[in-house]
């Protein structure tokens, strides 16, 4: 509950944080575009377990080669 005298701070609507971030979005670079994409799927191999890890033939270790220098490199 706010006291008089403080503004509460309202969080932005789902439609304006979507607006929002496809007009930032429009001004990225292809570069910016590419480290966000393999960010993400880092994220995600980081979220796996390790059975699920070793079922893609991956290491814990492994993950950031595996996605920025390819499978090439885990050999």
């Amino acid at each position: 509950m706010s006291h008089p005298g403080e503004f509460a701070m309202r969080r932005p609507s789902l439609p304006y944080v979507s607006r929002l971030t496809r007009i930032i979005r429009s001004f990225e670079t292809p570069f910016a575009r590419r480290q966000r994409r393999l960010a993400g799927r880092v994220a995600a191999l980081r979220a796996l377990d390790d059975a699920a890890l070793a079922g893609l033939g991956l290491r814990r270790d492994q993950i950031i080669a595996h996605v920025f220098l390819g499978q090439a490199t885990l050999r």
